[in-house]
C-alpha cells in the first residue's frame, strides 16, 4: 500500500518516487516473479482533479521509474505489468 497525500502526486520527493524506485528494484532481485505483486495506492485529501487524471499521473510516473531502473539478466525486456498490478 502506497499512502500519498494527492497534492503530491506527481511530485518528485513529495510522491516518493525514490522509494518506490527502490521497491521495484528490490522486488525484481528478491521475489519470485510467477506471480504479480500488487501496489495499491491510497490516495488522502483528495481535491476537485478528476480521479481518471490522478489515475493516468500515478501510472505514468511508475511507468518512467520502471523505464528507468535497472533490469536483471533475462528481464531487460519486461514491462512494469509483467510483474506488478497497479
Amino acid at each position: 500500500v502506497i499512502n500519498i497525500w494527492c497534492h503530491d502526486i506527481g511530485r518528485e520527493h513529495g510522491a516518493g518516487k525514490p522509494l518506490l524506485k527502490t521497491v521495484l528494484e528490490v522486488n525484481l532481485k528478491l521475489f519470485d516473479n510467477n506471480q504479480k505483486t500488487v501496489l495499491l495506492f491510497a490516495i488522502r485529501d483528495k481535491s476537485k482533479t478528476p480521479l481518471d487524471a490522478l489515475a493516468a499521473t500515478i501510472s505514468k510516473d511508475m511507468d518512467t521509474i520502471w523505464e528507468n531502473i535497472p533490469k536483471p539478466a533475462g528481464r531487460e525486456g519486461a514491462k512494469l505489468a509483467d510483474h506488478f498490478e497497479v
